[in-house]
């Protein structure tokens, strides 16, 4: 299993590459910095569900969505 900040990671990037959003438009339209969104995505910091749940809503998905190891098969 994957660390969590790598699965929201990975997940954020392919929801936001569908949407055709930059992640700065991402982290603008969630209310945090481009920088903060990036740490999370190195595990520098660790959002709380509040967050998880704003980006979630940004990106039309679920905190469920963010928070799942992707499916590659």
């Amino acid at each position: 299993m994957r660390p969590p900040n790598e699965i929201v990671e990975a997940n954020v990037r392919r929801y936001a590459a569908t949407k055709q959003m930059p992640l700065d438009a991402v982290a603008r339209a969630s209310g945090i910095s481009v920088d903060r969104l990036l740490a999370i995505f190195r595990g520098d910091f660790d959002p709380d569900l509040d967050l998880v749940g704003r980006i979630a809503e940004v990106l039309g998905v679920t905190a469920s969505d963010l928070l799942a190891e992707p499916d590659y098969n």
